[in-house]
């Protein structure tokens, strides 16, 4: 019996691993999970400032984020594994505070494809 579940194991290993090719991720796979923002630095931002957004669920590629606080919206310009990743900040994201960009707290949102983030988190424009 320990055969079987041994067997069953390296075939869920090499799975799981993806194909031999050398690319991690693949871009055709859509995650069905809603992003999760944990928090957003600099928290306070001015307008054409650069703000990178901590959490997991976000597409691997940049521009499928859609950043959304106030009555703005700003496409992730690059994603990243953090370097140093926790259970809550697997994942990053980086977008530009629009120049037009609404001032005061606001909550924000990521969406990707048709799935949005939680809406707990808040950034204040200056």
């Amino acid at each position: 019996m320990k055969i079987p579940l041994l067997t069953l194991f390296i075939s869920l290993f090499v799975i799981s691993c993806g194909s031999v090719t050398d690319v991690p991720f693949s871009e055709d796979i859509v995650s069905m999970a809603p992003p999760t923002i944990n928090r957003v630095d600099p928290a306070s931002p001015i307008r054409g400032d650069k703000v990178v957004i901590y959490g997991f669920g976000f597409s691997i590629v940049p521009e499928n984020n859609f950043v959304s606080f106030g009555n703005n919206v700003a496409v992730g310009e690059k994603y990243e594994i953090p370097a140093n990743p926790t259970a809550i900040e697997l994942e990053a994201i980086t977008f530009t505070v629009p120049e037009n960009a609404t001032t005061g707290v606001q909550n924000i949102v990521v969406t990707t494809g048709e799935n949005t983030s939680n809406a707990n988190v808040v950034i204040t424009i200056n």
